[in-house]
């Protein structure tokens, strides 16, 4: 299994997703010409929550892989002592532990910064953004816990919080508390995408692909024994291994989108 992922995703440049994303690289910088910093963030947290996704698909080493190289750029851009998380161990569990450990040390430099950044501010955006990230260091510092529906809540939080980051700053251009919420809202980009990388783990230990979309993948050479599928998105372009095309197809409904199906609660290889 290898250590690390091939395409790392660059927090430097401002890009939570992963190089091969069609939010990354040139295509982050050209959005930033046009659209809002909270557009830009919300269209990478989803590009980011899409490439962990059919990782995860295509195999649990490959996944492990790529969480890996998500992992050392976060800490590389984020953390104070990056050598301490360059990758997460082969071990599922161990990693877990690893990528929740991630997760309280940036919410808590999150929380020590918007603390710091926003204490002479008084403006209404600022106490709920302070209210909101004490919520969240609160939470994370007792405890998450550690399943995927748990996580996907977070998630969610998180995304909302640095996208109101992201608006608030983009409102502050050329005050003085721009440069806090610059800062803030990199941190906070850095929690949510820790949130995703656990969140990926978790579903490894437990070969859970609820709601992963796969339309578009080769997926003939996968291994789904054992595998929950509830919510899973396909397509036609879907390949599914021999022996499986027929039984996921009865297993499935189509969405309210032509062509894109999505297999029923309870499914389960």
């Amino acid at each position: 299994m290898p250590e690390q992922a091939s395409e790392p995703m660059d927090m430097d440049e401002g890009n939570s997703s992963s190089a091969t994303s069609s939010a990354g690289g040139d295509g982050a910088r050209h959005l930033r010409d046009r659209t809002s910093s909270a557009e830009v963030i919300s269209i990478q947290l989803r590009a980011f929550r899409r490439e962990v996704g059919r990782a995860f698909a295509r195999g649990l080493g490959d996944g492990i892989a790529v969480a890996n190289g998500f992992a050392r750029d976060l800490a590389r851009a984020h953390l104070r002592e990056p050598d301490d998380y360059t990758c997460f161990p082969d071990d599922v569990d161990e990693a877990c532990g690893e990528a929740l450990r991630m997760v309280r040390r940036l919410t808590a430099d999150l929380h020590d910064a918007t603390n710091e950044g926003f204490a002479p501010a008084t403006s209404r955006d600022m106490s709920d953004l302070r209210t909101a990230t004490d919520e969240l260091h609160r939470a994370v510092s007792q405890d998450i816990a550690d399943d995927p529906a748990s996580l996907v809540a977070w998630n969610q939080h998180g995304a909302e919080l640095v996208i109101t980051l992201a608006d608030v700053y983009d409102r502050s251009i050329g005050t003085q508390t721009a440069d806090h919420l610059a800062r803030a809202y990199d941190l906070a980009r850095g929690v949510t995408v820790a949130l995703m990388l656990a969140e990926a783990l978790f579903r490894a230990r437990l070969r859970d692909l609820s709601d992963v979309d796969v339309c578009g993948l080769d997926l003939t050479e996968a291994d789904f024994l054992g595998m929950t599928l509830d919510g899973v998105l396909w397509s036609a372009s879907t390949s599914w291994p021999s022996d499986m095309a027929d039984w996921i197809r009865d297993q499935s409904v189509e969405t309210d989108i032509p062509g894109i199906h999505v297999v029923r609660a309870g499914t389960q290889r």
